[in-house]
């Protein structure tokens, strides 16, 4: 295996992050109060979530030249995103460009998958200027919340855009490509 120059520890896996009791809270007829625990505890993670899918948002705008997709785990290594106020790195999201939008995702997981193939000259900026030949699926069901609404999406990617979703996916369970390669990084 290929050594990265990065702290791969930031890498493991994050917590599913809980919505349910937000949705939950958010549909009662009380007003969020910030003095009461609970309710600070669910406009933290409101902030975070929000935070997180705005910077993620704001990353890929900006360098639509360079980056198809981001994982919020990457984002420690960013020295634009280090958030003195506010920790992100933790946060099960990803974002990428699908069509000509970005699309993010909380707590994405893949439900089923079709096709071989390999995405050859496959890149990350956790290793920058290495490419790598990645077995990937030409067809994946991926299922996620939307961080703004926090409901329930499913659809279906093709294509490099099943390549892009699988590569962030992976992020989120603490693999870089290099762990998946069938050859060693150009």
């Amino acid at each position: 295996m290929i050594q990265i120059q990065k702290d791969k520890s930031v890498l493991r896996k994050p917590q599913t992050f809980e919505v349910v009791s937000i949705v939950a809270r958010l549909k009662s007829e009380e007003p969020l109060n910030s003095s009461i625990d609970t309710d600070k505890v669910i406009l933290d993670k409101l902030a975070r979530l929000d935070t997180c899918n705005k910077y993620l948002r704001q990353y890929l705008y900006t360098h639509q030249c360079s980056a198809a997709g981001i994982a919020a785990v990457q984002t420690k290594w960013l020295p634009s995103f280090r958030l003195k106020h506010m920790k992100i790195n933790d946060i099960p999201m990803v974002a990428f460009w699908d069509l000509s939008k970005v699309k993010v995702m909380l707590n994405p997981r893949i439900l089923s998958h079709k096709g071989k193939g390999i995405n050859d000259g496959e890149g990350c900026l956790s290793i920058p200027k290495k490419k790598y030949s990645v077995p990937r699926y030409s067809e994946v069901e991926v299922q996620w919340t939307n961080p703004t609404t926090l409901k329930l999406e499913q659809s279906t990617f093709f294509g490099y855009s099943a390549y892009k979703v699988q590569h962030e996916i992976d992020h989120t369970n603490g693999i870089v490509i290099c762990d998946k390669s069938i050859t060693k990084g150009e």
